[in-house]
């Protein structure tokens, strides 16, 4: 994901400092490398810098490519949680909520309740208190669904204020969580099929 997020590519100290939140000596860096073009293949994955040899692209690029094209309810559907959320990679943790900002900033400046009701109704958004606000104001006075958007928001309501402050300004952090990840990243490499790209 990292390198596919770099086409230019990475040294070895910037990828170091990507990866790792303390510095590492470089023979955890080599052996870590070693370990992926193991999996991808020296053909794809080349040094001096780090990058790969390829058309490569990510769900995460999906996402944006679909926010840039204010296709917002396939840009949700797409979405699904968190960018590679058992990750802590200092880099991948900064692509994460940059993502998650700027897919929910996309929904509360949209004009699309229904994405942002798909967005609010799960595990990612549910204390959002935000962004159902937004999706009540956003709903016409005739739909069904007010009154179900107003007593979530009353439960929000009663919740502690450091539950829910967060959640109304500009999204709160996403941390790392110990679930499962569908993010993919997929690369056609130039000169032979290999299988698809691990996250790094």
């Amino acid at each position: 994901m990292l390198l596919a997020a770099h086409p230019e590519g990475l040294t070895g100290e910037q990828a170091a400092t990507a990866l790792h939140e303390h510095p590492v000596a470089a023979v955890t860096l080599r052996a870590e490398v070693a370990r992926l073009r193991g999996l991808l293949g020296a053909d794809l994955l080349r040094s001096r810098p780090y990058r790969l040899h390829g058309s490569c692209r990510s769900d995460a690029d999906e996402v944006r490519r679909l926010l840039r094209a204010g296709r917002l309810g396939a840009a949700v559907d797409r979405y699904r949680g968190p960018l590679l959320p058992t990750s802590d990679a200092p880099e991948v943790s900064r692509m994460r909520q940059r993502l998650h900002d700027d897919l929910r900033a996309a929904l509360l400046h949209g004009d699309d309740p229904d994405a942002l009701l798909r967005f609010a109704d799960t595990e990612h958004g549910r204390m959002d208190w935000t962004a159902w606000q937004a999706a009540e104001r956003m709903l016409p006075p005739s739909s069904g669904r007010r009154e179900q958007v107003r007593a979530h928001l009353q439960v929000l309501d009663a919740e502690p204020a450091p539950l829910t402050r967060a959640r109304r300004g500009s999204g709160d952090r996403l941390g790392r969580r110990r679930t499962g990840s569908w993010w993919r990243t997929r690369c056609a490499p130039r000169t032979s099929a290999l299988p698809p790209a691990p996250r790094w």
